[in-house]
């Protein structure tokens, strides 16, 4: 992984540096630096233990902690929690308030959830979850893959031991893009009635929006990117800088399947989250990436933890078996030619490295 502060291991290193109250409980023996599924999973009684998706994003390794890693950013492996499987008999959680213990039987990072909510438990079926931010993962398979690009390796889920692999690319800011523009700037009510607005023009009127609110993830890595609104003239209206945020919002995620596609061949792309209520996005969508879009699970992050449970339970023999339950929604077709999308998306990369200074 790149050096970002998007990680958790840069700043559980300025911690163990920099805080008293931190350094005081290491050297009391007391001090327990972790993940918020394994602090939570301690207070109600089921153990100070992550799984392998959760550390893989850690930047310290996975499916194991990895020393050289926990060397290099001065982290004792004696402070983390324990790495145990993804779903499966994982322990008891209970609380004073509850009327009865509750079975643990999966715990799973949010995105490696959603990849299982959209039913992407095979080699070479790819999700979009549309929140704060966008995030793309591809399965795998079961071998660890090296993707180029700046897309990175990640742990989908450990179960009955068998590690499987997913790929990752991230922008991490979309619908905070919206709420930010809607509520700080006042461009409309909210974000429902800003994609509202976007729906009422054909394009942006000239105007670019780089999403960067938190720095360009995959497949640039610029942490100290700005967001940047390009392109204004006295014909703009807010409807325009609408349409040109879910623009920009689409191009990025563009950016970062074109770039899987060289790894995985991306037929179909499964989304879920918010944003993918707004039709408009969802076609602009499907013509910058150049394939198929098909909407699903509202909250695939909820549905796909719930369906790894399933299989820690025993009510489901396999991960293959969420992909017949989960059902798939309405699909949006490319309506743009290879040559336009190849001339737009140019333009675009064109703009974001002037904008981000790349």
């Amino acid at each position: 992984m790149p050096l970002d502060p998007y990680f958790s291991a840069g700043k559980l290193a300025w911690l163990l540096e920099h805080d008293p109250v931190v350094q005081r409980a290491l050297e009391a023996g007391t001090l327990r630096m972790g993940t918020v599924d394994s602090f939570l999973c301690d207070l109600l009684g089921a153990g100070f233990a992550t799984d392998p998706s959760t550390a893989s994003r850690t930047q310290l390794g996975a499916p194991q902690w990895d020393p050289a890693l926990l060397e290099l950013f001065g982290v004792p492996a004696g402070v983390l929690p324990a790495i145990a499987e993804t779903a499966g008999e994982l322990g008891v959680l209970r609380h004073a308030s509850w009327r009865q213990e509750l079975p643990l039987r999966a715990r799973c990072v949010d995105q490696q959830a959603a990849l299982a909510g959209a039913g992407c438990v095979r080699p070479g079926l790819v999700k979009a979850t549309y929140g704060t931010g966008v995030f793309v993962l591809a399965h795998a398979g079961d071998e660890r893959p090296s993707p180029g690009g700046g897309l990175l390796p990640t742990v989908a889920w450990r179960v009955n031991d068998r590690v499987e692999w997913a790929i990752d690319g991230g922008v991490f800011t979309a619908g905070a893009l919206l709420e930010w523009l809607s509520r700080d700037l006042g461009l409309a009510p909210d974000p429902a009635a800003l994609a509202a607005a976007a729906a009422t023009v054909d394009d942006g009127g000239g105007v670019k929006v780089l999403p960067a609110l938190a720095g360009v993830g995959a497949p640039w890595w610029k942490p100290d990117a700005r967001a940047v609104i390009a392109g204004l003239s006295a014909s703009v209206r807010p409807a325009h800088v609408a349409r040109a945020a879910l623009e920009g919002i689409a191009w990025r995620v563009a950016d970062i399947v074109n770039v899987v596609q060289d790894a995985v061949p991306v037929q179909v792309l499964r989304v879920d989250g918010g944003l993918t209520r707004d039709p408009t996005l969802l076609q602009f969508q499907a013509d910058a990436a150049g394939v198929s879009v098909q909407r699903g699970l509202l909250d695939a992050t909820a549905a796909g933890a719930a369906a790894l449970a399933a299989v820690g339970a025993g009510l489901w023999s396999s991960t293959l078996e969420i992909e017949k339950r989960i059902p798939a929604g309405e699909r949006f077709e490319p309506r743009r030619d290879a040559e336009w999308r190849a001339a737009a998306h140019a333009d675009w990369r064109s703009f974001v490295e002037r904008a981000a200074g790349l």
